[in-house]
């Protein structure tokens, strides 16, 4: 009965032993997972910050478009009414020299019959 007992405490304590290798190997691999955890966690804010940043740089170069956009279309409505005013001038032109040429015609035609 002796020697089951020894027997018995030699399986005990092996298996102690088993157990504390065990407790330490899961104690290494919790401290892994956790530091691989915390590396993600991280490396998921830093993309979150990225992302962040990319938004706003793009909602800003859209904000800068739709001010350009606005000011080309400023630009384009003074060039459109300068266009407008200078093909009203051509024509007020264009309309005063042919009145002064047929008053000419006119005074010429006068002067010659005067005669």
């Amino acid at each position: 009965m002796e020697a089951k007992i020894a027997t018995l405490e030699i399986r005990i304590e092996n298996l102690e032993k088993s157990s504390d290798a065990h407790e330490k190997e899961d104690e290494r691999l919790h401290r892994y997972m956790t530091h691989m955890l915390e590396d993600t966690n991280a490396k998921l804010a830093s993309l979150e910050r990225t992302g962040v940043r990319f938004e706003t740089d793009l909602t800003h170069r859209n904000l800068n478009d739709t001010s350009t956009q606005t000011n080309m279309k400023s630009i384009n409505d003074r060039l459109f009414r300068l266009e407008i005013a200078f093909a009203t001038a051509l024509g007020g032109i264009a309309v005063a020299t042919w009145l002064i040429n047929r008053a000419a015609d006119q005074i010429l035609h006068l002067l010659s019959v005067v005669k």
